[in-house]
């Protein structure tokens, strides 16, 4: 018995091939893209371990029956590492004392050479890396078992990912037998992984077009503030390029167009439109994300600067953000903390046209696509210029 999926029924967490004993698994991409583990049957041995970590396949588990609500967002002395984050800052906070007060690791995704990763690591460089959100799925690489072998040597590890991940891990370590007690796991609200074949596809897509090498994306600039105190959200994106000096594009639509990839649901990973984790209920010990409504529940704390939502199920975090004074909270209830979370109450819906989408683009190719699909024909790209003109001259918000 051995684990038979594709990426329809599995998520891309790892798990299995952390855990098999023969290394008879490796995690290849399907044709979309995704991850998904592959079998080398003349090393299997039938063991059945990749069957029973499989997170798709169990019941999805409790922490414990405690939750604390929090919008949350780090003090003021800390403004330069809140602005690189998407919200709040809650991660960084939590990273800070992972390094600092327990001298450990912090695990998280970062863009190496614009390829989604999780690395781990001591280095605040690292942390800032991992800040901010990543709008593609994540290779875990060989995290889940590191991260097992840091535990079992007593070094406390900060993990952060999508809740899929976290559930991969967390059965890994049970299988392993290796206590959590010096591991701390935050998820977030996900609305869904797109396929990191079509982000390779977009960002050699921006070279040739702008003739520019990217050297790295922000997903969620704050430049033009966050919540209500901001300009809109179609200024999000940035392209980052340059050598000796980076520089950032987020006039062009080509750098901006990547927003309008994410939430078309035309790519994203099929699992995510039935993902058992779209609800307030995660197996993390922390879910973080931005706190959508702040400025209605608890207007004298919203300043404009980005604040989060952070809902806590057990003890040790608890415990652990009595431990972070450099994080200011505000107690809120489980209904206001979520109330404004579309992705706590169900998946993304599959888009209707997503065959087609992935029709038009094995056929024709990306650029096809993204003139069909993502407005980048020149009609559209011309409106969306003037948009960004008048956005420029403070004419107009743009949404």
């Amino acid at each position: 018995m051995h684990i038979d999926v594709t990426s329809t029924k599995c998520s891309g967490c790892s798990g299995c091939f952390a855990v098999c004993p023969k290394k008879a698994i490796s995690m290849e991409k399907d044709k979309e893209g995704f991850l998904i583990p592959m079998v080398d049957r003349r090393k299997c041995v039938e063991c059945g371990a990749c069957v029973r970590i499989c997170p798709a396949k169990q019941e999805q588990k409790v922490k414990e029956n405690i939750c604390y609500s929090y919008a949350a967002k780090l003090d003021d002395k800390y403004n330069d590492i809140r602005k690189n984050s998407a919200s709040g800052g809650v991660f960084p906070a939590l990273a800070k004392y992972a390094l600092e007060i327990r001298e450990g690791y912090v695990c998280g995704c970062v863009l190496d050479n614009m390829l989604p990763k999780h690395i781990i690591s001591q280095c605040w460089d690292d942390v800032e890396k991992m800040q901010d959100s990543k709008y593609v799925q994540s290779d875990m690489q060989s995290c889940i078992k590191d991260i097992g072998n840091l535990l079992h040597k007593g070094k406390f590890v900060l993990f952060v990912g999508t809740s899929c991940q976290v559930a991969g891990l967390e059965e890994y370590l049970d299988i392993a037998n290796i206590s959590k007690a010096n591991l701390l796991t935050v998820d977030f609200f996900c609305h869904g992984v797109p396929s990191p074949m079509i982000w390779d596809e977009y960002i050699d897509f921006y070279k040739n077009k702008k003739k520019r090498t990217p050297v790295n994306y922000r997903f969620r600039s704050k430049e033009y503030g966050w919540g209500m105190a901001s300009r809109g959200s179609n200024h999000l994106g940035s392209v980052v390029f340059g050598k000796q000096v980076n520089r950032r594009d987020n006039f062009s639509w080509a750098a901006r167009m990547w927003r309008s990839i994410f939430f078309s649901n035309l790519c994203i990973r099929q699992y995510c439109h039935q993902c058992p984790y779209a609800s307030a209920q995660k197996p993390s010990d922390m879910t973080i994300g931005d706190f959508w409504g702040i400025e209605d529940i608890c207007p004298d704390f919203d300043d404009g600067k980005g604040c989060s939502v952070m809902i806590i199920r057990s003890s040790k975090a608890k415990c652990i953000l009595k431990q972070t004074p450099w994080l200011v909270t505000k107690d809120v209830t489980l209904e206001e903390a979520v109330k404004k979370q579309g992705n706590a109450f169900a998946p993304s819906i599959r888009n209707e046209r997503r065959d087609a989408f992935w029709n038009d683009y094995y056929k024709n190719g990306f650029e096809y696509v993204a003139n069909k699909y993502f407005q980048y024909d020149g009609v559209h790209r011309m409106k969306a210029l003037i948009k960004r003109i008048l956005f420029a001259l403070k004419i107009r918000n743009i949404y």
